[in-house]
């Protein structure tokens, strides 16, 4: 195992920052899931881990004006179980019930999950289709950034020297939307996506609206940006509709093969999904008059 050269656990935020802007080898742990792994495989070597737990400015989850407020360093479980989400912030919850165990969510954060950057992360489609920006702060700056450009890369983030994410800031989506998730993996609990797709859907008047996310099935979690403009103001969501929308999400992935799933595979389920996916925010919202003959269709 690697040595660690020094822990330190400050008490706010500014010392933090600080700690931070002064040691190029620094690391934040919150809950350590994926980090002292990595420690363990020899990725860092002889790190200062700087450890925010407890760390109040970066812990918490609060409605506001805008919309929703979730401090980095905000476990897993705390999410779960957050009477703060309500509508389609409810996803949030669902997907981080989705990670690990009940101890494995008790000690992460979604920081952490979220800057582990890694493509198959539960909760990134999700939080792509709310449009969340993330709030980067260093001792000098801070910046807000949309999600969509914050992975650059397997366990690559645009966050710099010196810099650390702070929280998330999720708008409030348009009255009355709808969201789900759904993830394919080997086994039911306690497993990586092999797929995960989110949808979110709106009615403005008679038009609809919706954004799709997916994860594991490229190098970042990525918004299918080309399938949202199928169905963005059009007044009727039938099963073709569906059928393409769902052909293209899969043709714009670009999976990998691994000894989980081959690319085929891949392809095909986010296919499958993003139907699922569709007909579940269209029941939500109550357009099911074009969708009853999917209800029962194996996917």
């Amino acid at each position: 195992m690697s040595a660690i050269c020094n822990y330190i656990k400050p008490q706010t935020l500014v010392e933090t920052l600080l700690l931070l802007s002064d040691n190029d080898d620094a690391h934040i742990i919150s809950g350590g899931t994926d980090l002292l792994l990595q420690i363990q495989r020899e990725r860092y070597q002889n790190c200062l881990l700087i450890d925010i737990n407890g760390i109040t400015e970066l812990i918490g989850i609060s409605l506001t004006k805008s919309g929703l407020w979730i401090g980095a360093a905000t476990k897993l479980s705390e999410i779960v179980s957050s009477e703060q989400l309500i509508g389609a912030f409810k996803v949030i919850g669902y997907a981080a019930s989705l990670i690990g165990s009940p101890q494995i969510r008790n000690m992460a954060s979604i920081g952490g999950n979220l800057c582990n950057a890694s493509p198959s992360a539960d909760l990134s489609a999700p939080l792509l289709v709310l449009d969340t920006q993330a709030e980067i702060t260093s001792a000098k700056e801070k910046r807000i950034v949309p999600l969509s450009e914050f992975f650059i890369g397997p366990s690559k983030t645009i966050i710099q020297a010196g810099e650390m994410l702070t929280a998330l800031h999720i708008p409030s989506p348009e009255h009355k939307a709808v969201a789900t998730y759904y993830k394919h993996s080997t086994r039911r609990a306690m497993d990586l996506a092999i797929v995960g797709v989110s949808a979110l859907l709106w009615r403005i008047e008679d038009k609809h609206y919706a954004r799709i996310g997916l994860s594991a099935v490229a190098p970042t979690p990525i918004r299918v940006y080309q399938a949202e403009q199928l169905i963005s103001g059009v007044k009727c969501i039938d099963d073709k509709l569906i059928s393409e929308i769902a052909k293209l999400a899969s043709e714009a992935c670009c999976p990998i093969n691994d000894v989980r799933a081959s690319i085929e595979y891949r392809q095909t389920m986010v296919q499958a999904l993003i139907k699922k996916a569709l007909i579940d925010v269209c029941t939500q919202l109550g357009l099911d008059w074009e969708l009853d003959k999917w209800q029962n269709q194996s996917f």
